[in-house]
């Protein structure tokens, strides 16, 4: 195959083939040098290589995280320091979770029904008579099933920043019902101040009949506020917890919409790959002998992605 490449012209052999612009370009550079073929089907073998492998997908969280978020939340929910507003706000993000769990494990169903049918797919390449027709196929098949899992992921990413979206707002009217509970902590200790300072003014006066009970109403009012101060307290303690444990789901669920926005735009890079392995159908004739470890390459690539699925739910 080399010997008959090397007798094409370099004109001819452009003329017969649709490269690449980045692949015409390296065969415009390297003209008259003697090695030109040889470094040109080097290029395109990488670049067949490369678009018919998956993108480079990590998961930064496991399958694990979403169960325990949903359990910091049911530890909210149990929280004496929880109204009817701040519940409502934990029942939609329960919620949300659960539906944004349910859509990514749709996203990680596509990545390895998807990434079985390219081992096999690539398989069948290495194996066909007639490579350009199956080229031609292979991209058929894939376009529609990408544009699918595509908005699937896309789906996800937005579930994700939904559910981020819904916890900021529950934040901050934790943050407000804290603020609330400073500001009526800070009234209560000016009221105790004062409550003592007036009980002081009547104690060198208490044998005078109706003195000791007014003292003793004001020591009542001492006693209920401070009653109600230590509620405040306890409850403002209650409320800071709730905001750790928001904050801690907050830094979770980064992770997970850092992994849907990769997979969402992985995707993408797929569809990009599949218009350029389009452009590759005529010169995959120059790679006969080079195919079947080129394949074999792929198809590792592709087992190496389900290894990170995998993973995803042993973590």
């Amino acid at each position: 195959m080399r010997r008959a490449m090397k007798s094409l012209s370099k004109s001819s052999f452009m003329k017969r083939v649709s490269v690449p612009e980045n692949i015409r370009n390296i065969s415009l550079e390297l003209d008259g040098q003697p090695n030109l073929f040889t470094t040109f089907v080097n290029h395109v073998s990488d670049d067949f290589v490369n678009n018919f492998s998956p993108p480079n997908i990590t998961f930064s969280f496991s399958a694990s995280t979403f169960n325990m978020i949903l359990a910091n939340l049911d530890h909210i929910r149990l929280s004496t320091a929880v109204d009817p507003q701040i519940g409502d706000g934990i029942n939609s993000l329960a919620a949300d979770l659960m539906r944004l769990k349910q859509t990514f494990e749709i996203n990680i169903k596509n990545i390895e029904q998807y990434a079985g049918k390219q081992i096999q797919d690539i398989t069948r390449l290495a194996e066909a008579n007639d490579r350009e027709h199956f080229i031609v196929q292979y991209v058929a098949s894939n376009r529609g099933i990408v544009d699918r899992n595509r908005s699937d992921a896309e789906r996800a990413e937005a579930a994700s920043l939904k559910y981020q979206s819904n916890s900021g707002l529950l934040y901050n009217l934790i943050s407000q019902k804290i603020n609330e509970a400073a500001s009526q902590i800070e009234g209560l200790n000016r009221s105790i101040n004062d409550l003592n300072n007036e009980r002081r003014k009547y104690e060198w006066t208490r044998w005078i009949p109706g003195v000791g009970e007014i003292i003793y109403q004001i020591v009542e009012k001492i006693k209920n506020n401070e009653r109600n101060l230590n509620d405040l307290h306890n409850r403002t303690s209650a409320l800071g917890m709730l905001i750790n444990i928001l904050d801690n789901t907050k830094s979770q669920m980064g992770r997970v919409i850092l992994t849907t926005t990769q997979i969402s735009q992985s995707w993408t890079e797929i569809t990009n790959k599949l218009s350029t392995i389009e452009t590759l159908t005529n010169v995959i004739s120059h790679l006969q002998n080079e195919v079947p470890s080129l394949t074999n390459k792929i198809v590792e690539n592709w087992k190496k992605l389900l290894e990170v699925t995998n993973n995803f739910y042993r973590s």
